[in-house]
């Protein structure tokens, strides 16, 4: 499977419905596609989960890797000048990471994490 070929179901439930993913990553990207279309005119009965990032799943002997990776873009970072957290708690270049790895035979997550990164600069 490619980056490209994934469907809207292989994103974890958890992550899918999580306030966080919705807000900061679906709901910014489908509002910026949508702004500019007319009510009546609004003809996108499927629109799927938009986000910046990667996504990636492989399979790795009797496993299957899965690596989802979003950035928020509330605050995009240093190559647009803007570094550390503004008033609202967002950080520069913050990045959300999932990472799964899954057990074919056995039917099992073995392990599953969220990363959180974002830069802030101490002084």
């Amino acid at each position: 499977m490619n980056n490209t070929d994934y469907k809207t179901e292989e994103i974890p439930e958890d992550i899918k419905s999580s306030q966080k993913f919705e807000c900061d990553y679906e709901k910014q990207n489908i509002d910026t596609i949508t702004k500019n279309e007319d009510k009546e005119k609004k003809s996108l009965f499927f629109i799927p989960y938009l986000f910046t990032g990667y996504f990636k799943t492989v399979n790795i002997r009797q496993n299957k890797f899965t690596i989802l990776s979003m950035i928020c873009s509330k605050k995009i970072g240093p190559r647009f000048m803007c570094r550390g957290i503004n008033d609202n708690g967002d950080v520069s270049f913050f990045v959300e990471t999932y990472v799964e790895l899954y057990n074919i035979p056995l039917d099992k997550t073995i392990i599953r994490m969220t990363l959180l990164r974002g830069s802030i600069p101490l002084f």
